[in-house]
């Protein structure tokens, strides 16, 4: 079932992408960015060949191919990453016409990048820390508190910082396993040189619940996994927090909003099954990461007694 072809209805708004013969690969290119170190010449002419401009605005597409939850994961992505005020991406259903192919519908994302910044994928942040601290961690702590070497200021420093622990908040909640080098990018103010997280997107590439296993899930700043989860817990309150506010709001009444802002149909079976899968979802994370929260507070509780002993 192709669930978003399902979910649209007359009322549902629809963008209609067609290809401009004066855009050129060169442009394209240009606003996709550069990250050699995470696709391929090949994926990248993949990537080009989802990029459409409208009225001066350039939209990236996500085509609707099997049964999957995938777009429904990427607009559950954006809803929540507003909910705690992180930036992310927001997407618009689109259809397009190949040809003799029939009309495909999906996603497209506005282009995020502004003039009066300059972007940067996370290569950028990888190589200037190989240059000071050599080969690169992905379960060293210090990857988070190392993010001030691309930072001119102390203020600055914190602001980046609790900008990543919202994305790490969000990713684990969301249970997101592919946040690689290509899906993090920063910005650069240009006139004052400051540096800020770029709008997350790519959300595609999520699970359905924690494995028998325990947490795996690459993030190209650091990998979450059952002893990151507990250091990041236990040296940045902030993180906890933002974690506590997602599994206190959960992903029904987001899917909720999600149907209401698309007019999406909800009588279908279509409808029915997503809000399965996220009850099911919520259900789980709910239950698995309140159990990892509680077994770290009473920790800190007994090493705070511990100190206090001591004393």
């Amino acid at each position: 079932m192709l669930y978003l072809k399902e979910l649209i209805t007359k009322e549902t708004p629809i963008i209609s992408l067609k290809n401009d013969s004066s855009s050129t690969e060169k442009e394209k290119s240009e606003i996709l960015g550069t990250n050699y170190a995470s696709y391929s010449l090949s994926r990248k002419k993949d990537y080009l060949k989802m990029m459409y401009k409208i009225n001066n605005d350039w939209y990236y597409f996500k085509e609707e191919n099997d049964s999957s939850y995938y777009l429904m994961e990427e607009l559950m992505g954006s809803f929540l990453a507003n909910k705690i005020e992180s930036q992310a991406v927001t997407y618009s259903i689109a259809s397009r016409k190949e040809k003799k192919n029939p009309k495909q519908f999906g996603l497209a994302s506005k282009n995020f990048k502004k003039p009066e910044f300059d972007y940067y994928f996370c290569d950028f942040y990888r190589e200037i820390y190989y240059l000071q601290n050599g080969l690169y961690d992905y379960e060293n702590i210090k990857n988070i508190e190392n993010l001030k070497i691309i930072c001119k200021t102390e203020e600055e420093t914190e602001r980046l910082i609790e900008q990543v622990l919202k994305m790490l908040a969000l990713d684990l909640f969301m249970l997101q396993k592919d946040r690689n080098g290509a899906n993090i990018q920063f910005q650069i103010n240009k006139k004052n040189d400051q540096i800020s997280l770029a709008p997350l997107y790519d959300f595609s590439k999520c699970a359905p619940k924690i494995e028998k296993d325990g947490i795996y899930l690459k993030n190209y700043i650091i990998r979450i996994t059952e002893k990151t989860l507990h250091k990041l817990i236990k040296q940045y309150p902030v993180f906890q927090s933002y974690l506590s506010i997602l599994l206190e709001i959960g992903f029904l009444s987001v899917w909720e909003e999600i149907c209401e802002t698309y007019s999406f149909c909800r009588s279908g079976i279509a409808y029915e099954q997503i809000k399965k899968y996220y009850e099911t979802k919520e259900e789980s994370q709910r239950k698995e990461l309140s159990l990892y929260l509680k077994r770290e507070t009473k920790s800190q509780q007994i090493e705070k007694q511990g100190q206090l002993m001591i004393k």
